[in-house]
């Protein structure tokens, strides 16, 4: 193995305070051989205890505090701000597993500039909630390689970072080594119908003119400006699929079948072609069902 690289654990906290402890915590306890850590806490504006929390760790953390900029602006500082060559990001809510950092040295190598787990779900008092299925790739689940992720700066949400994991760029932890807290004060809204795939959509369709913008003159880990551009659309391609479903949530068949066509043609403009899903979609759209009713 190369030299051990330095590790940064970010966590983002906005009036998450109540939380923090949990989150500083299992970050200070993060070591591997050889490996030198930090733990810088990105205060946005909290106006609860979370300043009084960060002083009870005095020198054992970095605390850099901003006026309410908001996620995404957090999530940039975080990456702008961090000292080691990998970041992992915590949202201040959540927490890691003292095997979080072992279970992902093995994927810092050279070419890999993304490396994800699965997230446990687990309620407000961090009770395990077996009912609640997570997929990989929210914030906390994720670390980057600092230097190829400064490329794709500033950011909306975590979702930018996903393009750092192309084939073969990507490494995967096959263990939950994240705990995601589930309780009433979570960012996301995903229960008004419509609401979050319109969210992710809108985030997705600027990710995909950003790509577009960077193929002129690409980074050396995106590819060439052909391929840089076939992942715009493909991006393009997810942002439709997303305002699609956010059509059949709302029960709006004319503007479902709408936005189906348009994420086919991205489709075959990205290069994938169009396959079982979105046969299945069309299906969907035909029959006004939602992937995921609420």
């Amino acid at each position: 193995m190369q030299d051990a690289p330095m590790v940064t654990f970010t966590i983002l906290c906005h009036n998450y305070g109540r939380f923090l402890r949990r989150a500083v915590e299992s970050c200070l306890i993060q070591k591997a051989p050889g490996v030198r850590t930090e733990v810088l806490v990105l205060d946005d504006g909290s106006t609860d205890e979370t300043p009084m929390i960060c002083a009870k760790y005095k020198e054992r953390i970095r605390v850099s505090k901003s006026e309410n900029l908001g996620f995404g602006a957090t999530l940039t500082r975080a990456v702008q701000e961090a000292r080691g060559e990998w970041v992992f990001f915590l949202d201040a809510d959540d927490y890691f597993a003292p095997s979080k950092l072992v279970a992902f040295l093995p994927h810092f190598r050279p070419g890999i500039l993304f490396v994800s787990d699965l997230p446990r779900s687990v309620d407000q008092t961090g009770r395990h909630l077996s009912d609640v299925v997570l997929e990989s790739g929210s914030t906390s689940t994720l670390a980057v390689y600092r230097k190829s992720a400064l490329d794709l700066l500033p950011v909306e949400n975590e979702l930018y970072f996903h393009v750092l994991g192309r084939p073969g760029k990507k490494g995967v932890v096959g263990e939950a080594h994240t705990f995601y807290r589930i309780h009433n004060a979570n960012m996301t809204n995903k229960h008004s119908p419509g609401v979050w795939n319109g969210y992710l959509a809108s985030i997705t369709h600027r990710l995909a003119d950003r790509l577009e913008a960077m193929s002129v003159n690409p980074p050396s880990w995106l590819g060439t400006a052909q391929e840089t551009r076939f992942l715009s659309w493909h991006y393009r391609e997810r942002a439709w699929y997303n305002e699609l479903e956010a059509a059949l949530e709302c029960r709006l068949w004319g503007r479902a079948w709408g936005r189906w066509i348009r994420m086919a043609t991205a489709a075959k403009r990205s290069s994938n072609g169009l396959g079982k899903f979105h046969w299945t979609m069309l299906a969907k759209v035909a029959l006004l069902r939602p992937s995921f009713p609420k």
